[in-house]
């Protein structure tokens, strides 16, 4: 017996450890000993009035708290309002203690899922706002709390039109691992893990190879939607809590689908049906808020406008469908050569915009370099008979040193790319001062 407490406040279990025993119960008797608790699991702790243990960091929870008077007598169990008379404990004891502890058992469940109700409640509210990355944030930020572990994590938002994954990396993660995580698993490895039975998968993780990362998906009615992968040590992983999250982010899956599709939803008033870059109405509303950013924060930004050389000559030989194949190649090669926070847009006709944050006139150039060199690289093969050379012509203004103004900023660039047109084309000039 771990007689921690005085002999005679300890003997009055003594003639329950053999029952305790048969439960799976060990209790710990605590004499104010921080050291008793290391490393170890006592479901049940005895203790005195007015001496309420601190466990060190890490101590296991437990399932129940019984405190005693001076006397020795059962006061309470765990705070709880139920108060057991210790003649009835002694009277029918076999009775008694498994009521116990199925009533602690389903408390401590209640409160669980009393956690994962606020949980939910808190990611509900931000579906509200509509905010996406906010939104993202919180899921993963519920599951590494149902979880209770730490470590990094990311989103892998599955795009059924890509058969592909995008990934959505929270602010802290960056900062944790220094660098955008390094993952290269096949869409149809995901896709194993996003749709199985088992509703989790752990594997290694490939940026850190003490590590495992845990996949749980978040599947809609009809469609797979997201991974939710956390990093995690190899001793955290209790099958247990795992489980647990599994079923938890699945109830996030009808809040996620919803946001999805509103997303999708308003994708299609802003990107333009044959490129799928932006639109000129989505240039004029990011345009004012870049600008608004950069004079707040004195940041410079930098717009490119490019124009295809002789596209006219494409439509005029091959006719416009072969015309408009080469805008969607032209869409795509700008797209491989920019920052996922730079916005491509297609202004009109054969000219596109591109928009760079953060960047300056210098840092533009070598942007616009690469895209041209992109475009100009390789022919553009538009079916197995036609192949067409194409280049572009390009424009640089940089806020603030060509212009504070959104309408100052355009005409800059704009006058910039129509020289080069008219003087060598395939080139990229930038905008005068003043």
């Amino acid at each position: 017996m771990n007689a921690l407490l005085p002999a005679p406040l300890a003997a009055r279990f003594e003639p329950h450890l053999p029952l305790l025993e048969r439960l799976g119960i060990r209790p710990l008797f605590w004499d104010g000993r921080p050291s008793a608790l290391e490393g170890r699991f006592f479901p049940l702790w005895v203790y005195r009035e007015g001496e309420v243990p601190t466990a060190p960091a890490g101590t296991p929870t437990p399932i129940l708290r019984v405190v005693l008077d001076r006397e020795g007598r059962i006061e309470e169990l765990d705070g709880d309002t139920l108060r057991v008379v210790e003649e009835r404990l002694l009277a029918d004891p076999e009775a008694l203690w498994p009521i116990v502890l199925q009533h602690f058992h389903l408390r401590r469940q209640c409160n669980v899922l009393t956690r994962h109700v606020e949980l939910l409640k808190a990611v509900e509210s931000l579906f509200l706002t509509q905010e996406v990355d906010k939104v993202f944030a919180q899921i993963l930020q519920a599951v590494m709390e149902v979880l209770q572990v730490r470590g990094y994590s990311i989103l892998l938002l599955r795009d059924p039109k890509k058969a592909a994954y995008d990934m959505y990396i929270p602010p802290e993660t960056r900062r944790q691992a220094q660098e955008k995580p390094k993952y290269t698993f096949h869409p149809d490895f995901l896709d194993d893990i996003l749709f199985s039975e088992k509703g989790y998968e752990i594997i290694k993780d490939p940026n850190d190879e003490g590590r495992k990362l845990l996949a749980l998906p978040i599947r809609g009615r009809d469609r797979g939607m997201a991974l939710a992968m956390v990093s995690v040590e190899a001793a955290e992983v209790d099958i247990e809590q795992v489980l647990l999250a599994g079923r938890f982010s699945m109830q996030l899956s009808p809040m996620l689908e919803n946001l999805l599709l509103f997303v999708e939803t308003k994708e299609l008033t802003i990107k333009d049906d044959l490129t799928q870059t932006y639109n000129r109405r989505y240039f004029e509303a990011f345009i004012d808020e870049e600008l608004e950013r950069a004079k707040r924060y004195g940041n410079a930004f930098s717009i490119i406008f490019l124009d295809l050389d002789d596209l006219k000559g494409v439509n005029s030989q091959y006719g416009h469908l072969m015309g408009s194949r080469t805008l969607q190649e032209v869409a795509t090669r700008i797209l491989g050569s920019v920052r996922g926070v730079d916005r491509v847009v297609r202004f009109g006709g054969d000219e596109f915009c591109v928009i760079l944050p953060h960047t300056t006139v210098e840092e533009a150039l070598i942007v616009a370099n690469r895209v041209r060199e992109d475009i100009a690289e390789k022919p553009f093969v538009l079916s197995p008979a036609v192949q067409v050379q194409v280049t572009a012509s390009m424009g640089i203004a940089c806020f603030p040193i060509h212009g504070r103004t959104k309408e100052t900023l355009i005409a800059k660039a704009d006058q910039a790319m129509y020289e080069v047109k008219t003087k060598k084309k395939n080139a990229v000039g930038i905008a005068r001062h003043g």
